[in-house]
């Protein structure tokens, strides 16, 4: 350092203004030389100094290889995000109107609507029970991080004996799941056949077909597993008019129903709706029965999320299940239609 400062003065020595006062000072004041010398031997302190980056300075290259990866990784999670989305099916539009009855009260009225249909003419020539319903049910695998959940909507056509001997055909449903058809015509993508639930000879009396409501369907799952109860039976075989009249006047004694309007069912028809919220499933859902306000005859069932979908990778309040009975009869053999 006392070098650099030698060689410096050195070469400003012909400019230096204090030369002169130290080379006339000093045969005058030999103290004042001293102290003059003294005042310019001192370095100067570096008072302003630029705080040191905490890392190390890398190549213009590293650091552009260092943003590009951000970048790719902030667009993948954010793409992955977007795609790890269900598409589910649109909800359906319910109308409350301003006199509205309540759940119970809409029951009851739509049972009194079924005690006034005539009953299906039976004949021991058509012993088999047809079945013709569309579905759309999330199914969801969680492996880890990883959700999937993808599933096409569907109309399946099933033939019951009285021997509970089951045929059934699927066909996969043109369009994206929100609306189906009774006349649509799709590709079939499976079939099965073997035994299946048997065919009840369903009561009148609300008594009695509360007890066969609740065969495979225990009570203490709550009040919703009388509505997924209904669901299974009306899968399996037609419900005459008398049955469907007493197992509306069973579902009137749930607790907790909510009469959710006028609706337009999955098929184009006019329907009136009642629910009830459960989570017994593990999210709370909102279970939804459509009835043909004229017959009383279940039309549709509706399974909606109410709250955070948890692993579901849907978004809140999307449908993640319905099924719509689409027709029903008793046919001579499999493969017919009523």
């Amino acid at each position: 350092m006392n070098e650099d400062v030698e060689i410096i003065r050195r070469l400003v020595a012909d400019h230096d203004p204090a030369a002169g006062l130290i080379a006339a000072t000093a045969h005058a004041d030999p103290h004042g030389r001293a102290a003059l010398e003294r005042i310019l031997a001192v370095p100067v302190p570096r008072t302003h100094r630029f705080a040191r980056w905490p890392f190390p300075v890398l190549p213009s290259l590293v650091w552009v290889a260092i943003a590009a990866t951000f970048v790719f990784l902030v667009v993948r999670k954010v793409d992955a995000g977007s795609q790890a989305l269900a598409a589910t099916p649109a909800p359906l539009a319910y109308h409350l109107p301003a006199k509205a009855p309540s759940g119970r009260g809409l029951l009851l009225q739509l049972a009194a609507v079924a005690k006034r249909q005539s009953a299906p003419v039976t004949h021991p020539g058509r012993p088999y029970a047809y079945v013709k319903d569309a579905g759309w049910y999330l199914v969801t695998n969680v492996s880890g991080e990883q959700v999937n959940s993808k599933v096409a909507a569907s109309t399946t056509e099933s033939w019951t004996a009285p021997n509970a001997f089951n045929r059934s055909v699927t066909t996969r449903l043109p369009g994206n799941g929100s609306r189906v058809s009774a006349t649509a015509l799709g590709r079939v993508t499976g079939g099965s056949a073997g035994p299946g639930p048997p065919l009840l000879r369903l009561s009148n009396v609300p008594a009695v077909v509360a007890h066969q409501l609740d065969i495979g369907h225990p009570r203490s799952i709550g009040p919703v597993e009388r509505f997924v109860s209904l669901t299974d039976l009306a899968l399996n075989q037609p419900i005459p008019p008398g049955a469907e009249s007493a197992i509306l006047r069973v579902l009137a004694r749930s607790p907790g129903l909510i009469d959710s309007g006028d609706v337009t069912d999955r098929a184009g028809r006019p329907g009136v709706a009642v629910s009830l919220d459960s989570a017994y499933s593990g999210l709370p859902t909102r279970y939804t029965l459509i009835f043909d306000p004229h017959t009383g005859s279940l039309l549709d069932e509706e399974e909606t999320l109410l709250g955070n979908p948890g692993k579901l990778n849907v978004r809140p309040r999307s449908v993640i299940a319905y099924t719509v009975f689409l027709a029903s009869g008793y046919v001579a053999r499999p493969f017919a239609r009523p």
